[in-house]
């Protein structure tokens, strides 16, 4: 545009005039303020936290239960993250034609807590056991298989943007519905996983009692006294023996240890699903819903209560999926992964035999059928190497790999004369052993295919009531008109195998977990078959779920549990009302004191326990020997004479304080015999004891009394039933119908025993008895009525 009087171009006006320059005062940044993004979400964090501080005082945030699981799930993920990654290192190693993604991830995390397990194995065999090995070993395990995670990540991001939320969320009612039950039934495991008082029986015996033995020795050490659960497969007490390196009290050692369990459970779920897949041709995310159709693994000792059970099912469905690649696809590297897996079972337990024989017969099969033997020479080659971990340790500690099983052609040791009957009767009980005339054992045998699932075989927690495993077989009897695959035929199979080994070796009904995830597979396969066939089918495939529901429902709300009297529930509920109360502290109570390490207190450096008589040692803090009667082979105290010989026997175990209950359930007069050896060398070899977490302890001297070599004498006083009034031999005493050596008619008959036994109902012979034993021994001990009197000894 130019200016009509001359050529001078003349600007344009615009449309809309500017305003004039804005005010730079209050009200401009007043309006960038409301403008910036991060000023309400400043204002709403300073909202917050102003309201923390003022309500501080109610709850303070220090004892607020949420930092303290955020911790633990941290270090879980040292364990859960650094498997996953060198896990898949190996997988890609081994299989260099990767396998589907959920297959991939599953068989990676599988190979991964293999190798965990056998990281923490090697380190404890070293001695390197501490705080620096807890954080070096997964350091050490995520870099070698960083590549390979970050690899995968990438494989995953780009799987999602091809697929969407179609591979997260579920689809169609009958998936929703699936999606509901799983994430209600994990919240529900979880909350009895987060109290300490879920605990099992058998954990804090064994399970963790062993990992804390390891973890305070600074390595993996034989149990001198040959202490038969110390000596079973330990993959998960060497996990567990992970967390108790970590740097955390004994509470949090603990829920660590319930939560790596609680991983592996997690991950069976979505395995479940992997192994449906690969059995029915179809992706079905959420089949690992159906396990809460199995309301037997939510009973106590069923659930998880940090034990090895559910460990050992962990390891089903990559070990199924591996063997049905072999199957496939017969070659050594495939023989290498399924004969890892198989190992990996039997590390666990040794009810891994359940997934071994079947692995034996289709691996041989197909030798046999291809003609083709090195993939079998693989598979158990594979196995050899891994489970050394377990014969060979015992072989050296015990000169038996399997100790104390094969003590009939190897030199076991410890093993004194008469071990043998004593672990008979303790180690399978009676109700859970395979009896009979061969005939009857091949009828029970193959009725318990059926009747497991009708008939419950277990103590009696929860009654006479049938809960585990009834889908499953009912189920069956639709297999043979859906015309199935043969790999579901296989699996099936395998199932009643395992079945069938269950019932010959060891029917408890806690040991059928192991086999849960093939069985929930099973199940999830010919019901989806059955569902595509039509209504009628789709109505009974309802009909059925729906029943299982209505008679497992009220399972998980069982009062029944053995540690904590109620049921898990209860005890959550109790648990968290701590906190409400202001008693913080007392919800990171685990077993009494022992939590505080009063005991490893008190011992210098380098002692060693003796913990008499307990199956609950658990937060000792200190290595132990234990001396139970018929669960080790090292000590029989009827063997030895005098206290001299007791102190002999401890020092070559390197004993140096004793713990034990002076107050203990009644038991028979065995028990009673040996009780009495024990109070004697106690009262000759341990000058001062004190009570230390509810218990007697003591340190033992360093010099020994001259009577110290008199052997053991019991004097007995029982009634009505009981062994004739008298002095006896321990030994003797522990026979039946035994009679006394010496009559005991007067205080002078007293006078070489050094121990008496007294039944508190019963009458003493005369009134200067009576007088002489409270004037002269000291009351030292009590098992249900039967009250020991021991003679004091000088220093």
């Amino acid at each position: 545009m130019t200016d009509p009087t001359g050529d001078r171009p003349v600007e344009s006006e615009p449309a809309h005039a500017a305003p004039p320059p804005a005010d730079r005062g209050w009200q401009a940044r007043c309006a960038r303020l409301r403008e910036a993004d991060g000023a309400p979400a400043l204002l709403l964090l300073g909202t917050v936290a102003t309201f923390l501080a003022c309500t501080n005082h109610y709850f303070p945030l220090q004892h607020w239960l949420f930092f303290t699981y955020l911790r633990i799930w941290g270090l879980v993920a040292l364990f859960g993250l650094p498997s996953l990654a060198v896990g898949l290192r190996l997988l890609s190693w081994l299989l260099p034609e990767p396998p589907r993604l959920g297959e991939r991830l599953l068989l990676g995390f599988a190979l991964g807590v293999l190798t965990f397990f056998v990281t923490i194995f090697v380190g404890g065999v070293a001695g390197l056991y501490g705080p620096v090995f807890f954080f070096a070993a997964p350091v050490v395990l995520a870099a070698v298989g960083a590549r390979s995670a970050v690899r995968e990540l990438r494989r995953v991001r780009a799987h999602l943007r091809r697929f969407g939320a179609r591979l997260i969320l579920p689809g169609g009612w009958l998936g929703g519905l699936g999606a509901l039950t799983l994430g209600f039934g994990l919240v529900a495991v979880y909350i009895q996983v987060l109290t300490p008082t879920n605990v099992g029986a058998d954990a804090v015996w064994y399970h963790l009692a062993v990992a804390e033995h390891y973890a305070k020795a600074g390595g993996v050490r034989p149990f001198v006294e040959g202490w038969y659960n110390g000596t079973l497969p330990q993959l998960a007490s060497f996990l567990y023996t992970w967390a108790f390196q970590a740097p955390v009290s004994l509470f949090e050692q603990i829920a660590l240890s319930a939560h790596v369990e609680l991983l592996l459970f997690i991950a069976t779920v979505p395995g479940v699903a992997v192994l449906v897949r690969r059995l029915i041709g179809a992706r079905a995310p959420f089949a690992g819903a159906l396990l809460f159709a199995f309301p037997g693994f939510l009973l106590y000792d069923s659930n998880l209560i940090i034990g090895a059970d559910h460990v050992l099912a962990f390891w089903a469905p990559p070990l199924a999926i591996a063997l049905l690649r072999l199957a496939r696809k017969f070659e050594v590297r495939e023989g290498l992964l399924a004969g890892a897996f198989t190992a990996a079972t039997l590390l666990t337990k040794y009810q891994g035999i359940y997934f071994l024989a079947p692995a034996g017969v289709i691996v041989t099969v197909a030798a046999v059928r291809l003609r083709r033997w090195r993939p079998w020479l693989a598979w158990a080659a594979a196995m050899f190497v891994l489970t050394s971990a377990h014969w060979l340790k015992n072989w050296v500690f015990y000169g038996d790999p399997l100790y104390p099983h094969l003590r009939a052609i190897l030199p076991s040791h410890p093993f004194v004369p008469g071990a043998a009957e004593l672990m008979n009767d303790v180690l399978t009980p009676m109700q859970f052993r395979f009896l009979g005339t061969p005939l009857e054992k091949l009828r029970d045998t193959l009725l318990s295919l059926v009747s497991f699932a009708f008939v419950p075989h277990d103590w009696d927690f929860h009654g006479r009531r049938p809960v585990f495993g009834a889908l499953f077989t009912c189920s069956l009897v639709a297999l043979p008109f859906l015309r199935p695959k043969g790999r579901l035929w296989a699996l099936v199979a395998a199932i009643h195998v395992g079945i069938a080994i269950w019932w010959v070796t060891a029917h408890e009904d806690r040991y059928l977990q192991a086999l849960l995830p093939w069985m929930v597979a099973a199940c999830a396969a010919i019901l989806h078959a059955m569902w595509k066939r039509g209504h009628l089918s789709r109505a009974a495939v309802i009909v059925a779920l729906l029943v299982q529901a209505v008679y497992g429902d009220d399972v998980y709300f069982y009062r029944m549990h053995a540690m904590s009297g109620d049921a898990p529930l209860k005890g959550f509920v109790d648990w968290v009302a701590l906190g409400q109360i202001g008693k913080y502290q007392e919800r990171f109570n685990v077993w009494a004191s022992l939590q505080d390490n009063t005991v490893a207190g008190k011992m210098s450096k380098g002692g060693k326990l003796l913990a008499h008589q307990f199956t609950e040692k658990l937060g000792a803090g200190v290595p132990s020997v234990l001396d139970g009667k018929g669960w080790q082979g090292g000590i029989d105290y009827l063997a030895q004479e005098t206290p001299a010989d007791t102190l002999r026997l401890w020092r070559g175990m390197g004993i140096t304080h004793v713990w034990w209950d002076p107050t203990q359930h009644p038991r028979d007069d065995d028990v009673l015999a040996r009780e009495a050896v024990f109070q004697h060398a106690v009262a000759a070899l341990v000058p001062v004891t004190e009570v230390v977490a509810g218990y007697r302890f003591g340190a033992i001297g360093s010099t020994v009394p001259a009577p110290a070599g008199v052997p053991t004498r019991l004097g007995w006083f029982g009634c009505g039933q009981d062994k004739p009034s008298g002095a006896y031999l321990p030994r003797e005493f522990a026979r039946g119908g035994a009679r006394p050596a010496a009559a005991i008619a007067g205080p002078a008959d007293l006078s070489t025993v050094s121990v008496v036994l007294h039944r508190d109902p019963c009458p003493y012979p005369s009134p200067e008895i009576k007088a002489w034993v409270e004037r002269n021994l000291v009351a030292t001990a009590q098992m249900g009525e039967v009250r020991f009197f021991t003679r004091r000894f000088g220093y």
